[in-house]
């Protein structure tokens, strides 16, 4: 469920990427961002009901998808695989480490 519902936002995320790379004029690139971000609500629904639970995105949802919402969503899963090697070598799999080395990464 996780991964169709990343793959929904990654795929919201590259065709508003697309559409506003169009010379459209703004009213029309308003309208055509608005259907693409309900098209996603409602894939997201979808999902969330042929799985019987929450995705954890409802409140987005109910407030109103918007860029930010698909950025924090494309920023956390681009940066897995680093956190992946990150725990594997740096910390032998133990997570108290990936947080110690996280934080110095993040220069907290």
């Amino acid at each position: 469920m996780r991964l169709e519902v990343t793959g929904v936002f990654t795929a919201a995320r590259r065709d508003l990427a697309n559409l506003y790379r169009q010379s459209l004029a703004p009213d029309a690139m308003r309208e055509a961002k608005a259907r693409r971000l309900k098209e996603t609500a409602d894939q997201v629904t979808a999902i969330e009901k042929r799985y019987g639970r929450s995705t954890g995105y409802r409140s987005w949802i109910t407030a109103g998808l918007n860029n930010a919402h698909l950025a924090a969503v494309a920023t956390y899963y681009d940066q897995v695989p680093r956190f992946e090697v990150l725990l594997r070598e740096r910390c032998g799999g133990y997570l108290p480490c990936l947080y110690v080395e996280a934080r110095k990464l993040s220069g907290r």
